[in-house]
Order: structure tokens, then C-alpha cells, then sequence
């Protein structure tokens, strides 16, 4: 059934249309899944379809209209009106909030949620580099297609040889790219790094001193490349803070010695 709903969140299947496909009664589903996950699929249906619109609306430049019918609903009035009562404003509210909350987002129960354990931290002023922009990074994937995660390890690697420890990189959002990269989950993400990669010239930025949430990892790089993936879902459970829509996620690095596909790290990400 989890499955069956990642796969028909743009679709206009609902319960009856699970009904036809498994050969069980509607009540042997929701009973099934009302004891399983306290809720009934409908109801995660319509929680993971509306998670999946509030996150084209906050990384995309996707029109109102076209994601009110990427969900079939029969205009954007009944889109606005259904994500109102949702999240308790509307989809261009939500789009241009300065804070993002991410406590209503429904997480995917298909993925099994590690103990992740957030501390409110806080850091002075880093002095960063600019490294590169990676485009067509799937924001939705954490393992297919992320040339974030492969560009980080690469470099990671890279500064260990050089004797470099505690290694700090920066990501954030750059641009939110075109309707059709959109449609793709594809966005740029702008990467910092604590040294310089090549010899020459490079962009100094500063972080101002600031408040963030971090996550301790250890583990495989595969592993890591779903944990940072994890720890949004894991913030929807924090009520009290809000994302900032203009801070960089942080992640301090470090490797064992003579095991490259093992990883330490401390994940951070600004908030209010």
C-alpha cells in the first residue's frame, strides 16, 4: 500500500481504485492501516499528495494552476481551498513565506526513520568559499541522480589527502529553475566549501553568526546521502522552529582512517 501511494501521488487513483487492485474490502484496508499508522490510507493519500504540492510551491517556480492540476483538482480555487485547510494559509502565502515551518509536511512511510536526535546549537561567523553551482540536482531522490552527494565525497576525499579534518561544506537553493526542471524535482544548489578547491582566485562568503538544529550521522556514505534526506522529515516534528529561507545548511565532515566509505559527520540547518 505504501508503494501504491508514492506511485499515484499525481495520479487521480483513490481508495476504491486500491480496492479493485488488491482484492480487499475498503474496511480490511483501513482497518489494516488505521491499526498499522493511525491514520487511514485515504487520509495518507491526501497527506503525502498535499506534502508533495507544499514542496513544488516552496522549490519551484511551478504556477499555482499548473500544480492544482499536476493533482487533478478541477481549478486552482478548489487547490487553494483544500491547501488552506491544510496548512492554514494559501499555496502563494506559502510559497512566499520567509520562514519555512515544515511541521504539517506527512513524511513517506515507505522510508523507515532513523533515531535522529536534533540539538539546538549555535555558531559564530564562518568565512566559506564558493565552490560551484550543481544544477539538475533531484530534490525528492537522495540516492538517484545526486551529483550534490557525488561532488561532496569526491571532495571530501580530496581534502583528507591533504590533511584536512572537520571538513565544512555549505549548501543551499540557489534559483528555482524552469517549469519544465520543475516538473523534473530538479533544482541548483549552490556549494560552499571551508578551503579553496583549486589554486587561484575564489569568492569569499561569509555566514553571519547564527542559530541552527543539528543532526549527529555516522555510518556509510549511501546511508548518509538518505540521513540528510531524513532529517527535513524530522524537523516537521519540530513545532517551535522555522527554517531560514536565506541560510546555508552546514555539514562538518570527518572519515575514519582507511575507511573511505565510512563517514562521520554533524548536519546543521539555520533556523529561527
Amino acid at each position: 500500500m505504501l508503494n501504491w501511494v508514492e506511485q499515484n501521488l499525481y495520479t487521480c487513483a483513490d481508495i476504491s481504485t486500491l480496492v479493485c487492485e488488491t482484492g480487499y474490502s475498503r474496511k480490511t484496508l483501513e482497518l489494516w492501516f488505521l491499526r498499522h499508522y493511525d491514520m487511514t490510507p485515504g487520509d495518507y493519500l491526501s497527506r503525502r499528495r498535499m506534502s508533495r504540492a507544499a514542496l513544488l510551491l516552496r522549490m519551484t517556480k511551478l504556477p499555482v494552476m499548473e500544480i492544482s492540476s499536476l493533482f487533478h483538482f478541477y481549478s486552482p480555487q478548489n487547490f487553494a481551498r483544500a491547501f488552506k485547510l491544510k496548512f492554514g494559509v494559501t499555496p502563494m502565502q506559502y510559497r512566499k513565506q520567509d520562514k519555512w515551518s515544515l511541521h504539517m509536511l506527512q513524511k513517506p512511510l515507505l522510508t523507515e526513520m532513523p533515531l535522529l536526535k536534533p540539538e539546538v546549537v549555535t555558531l559564530g561567523e564562518l568565512k566559506m568559499c564558493a565552490l560551484d553551482v550543481i544544477d539538475n540536482h533531484n530534490f525528492l531522490s537522495p540516492t538517484e541522480n545526486n551529483d550534490v552527494f557525488e561532488k561532496t565525497k569526491s571532495l571530501v576525499h580530496e581534502y583528507l589527502a591533504n590533511n584536512y579534518h572537520d571538513i565544512c561544506f555549505g549548501y543551499k537553493v540557489r534559483t528555482r529553475l524552469s517549469a519544465l526542471s520543475a516538473r523534473n524535482t530538479t533544482v541548483s544548489v549552490e556549494v560552499l566549501t571551508q578551503y579553496p578547491h583549486e589554486e587561484g582566485e575564489y569568492t569569499t562568503v561569509i555566514l553571519p553568526a547564527g542559530k541552527y538544529v543539528q543532526f549527529c550521522f555516522s555510518g556509510t556514505w549511501n546511508e548518509y546521502a538518505v540521513f540528510t534526506w531524513l532529517t527535513y522529515f524530522r524537523m516537521a516534528e519540530e513545532k517551535d522552529l522555522r527554517v531560514r529561507r536565506d541560510g546555508f545548511d552546514l555539514t562538518f565532515f570527518s572519515v575514519p582512517a582507511g575507511h573511505n566509505e565510512e563517514v562521520s559527520c554533524r548536519h546543521l540547518i539555520p533556523v529561527d
